[in-house]
């Protein structure tokens, strides 16, 4: 069992925050269950504003759990002008990798596994499709070769790759 988008049970909507999140980490813990947590309720403002707002308690669990190891996903839910509103845009993932090592919550590699190669292998062990950690999430031989350098200062990508091929350049698309 996987547990989609569990920062939400943080944000008050069935139980208490706090509550809902120490019910995720309960069965979290080593009982086989996963769990990710969406980007945008890691940053310090917990949650879009135009969504889902996770308690600042319940952040500070989130926060444990990622630390211990018990959750090692972090998620987007697209645009924020996807259909579902609430749970963060990818424009959050960078500041979030930058926040949690600013924070001291998890270093670099950590932080940015957890957008990588960790859901790159969840997803192949659910699945049994070898193909998403043969050819997705890292680097090496035969990978997809996707690649987005990003600045920590600015917290935004300054230029991305995919397949090899230069896709953005400072926030302005590369057009072939």
């Amino acid at each position: 069992l996987h547990l989609a988008h569990a920062t939400a049970a943080g944000c008050g909507t069935h139980s208490a925050g706090i509550e809902g999140m120490r019910d995720v980490i309960s069965l979290i813990e080593g009982q086989g269950i996963t769990a990710e947590f969406v980007s945008s309720m890691l940053l310090e403002n917990r949650g879009r504003r135009d969504g889902l707002k996770l308690e600042r308690k319940a952040q500070e669990l989130a926060f444990k759990a990622l630390q211990d190891g018990l959750v090692n996903v972090i998620v987007s839910d697209g645009q924020s002008a996807s259909t579902m509103k609430g749970f963060g845009s990818t424009s959050d993932n960078i500041p979030c990798i930058f926040t949690l090592v600013r924070l001291g919550v998890l270093s670099l590699s950590h932080a940015v596994a957890c957008m990588t190669c960790n859901p790159a292998k969840l997803i192949g062990d659910r699945t049994g499709n070898r193909f998403f950690e043969t050819r997705l999430g890292h680097l090496g031989t035969g990978a997809c070769a996707n690649i987005t350098v990003a600045d920590p200062l600015s917290q935004s990508a300054i230029y991305t790759i995919v397949n090899g091929i230069p896709v953005a350049f400072d926030g302005n698309l590369v057009r072939e």
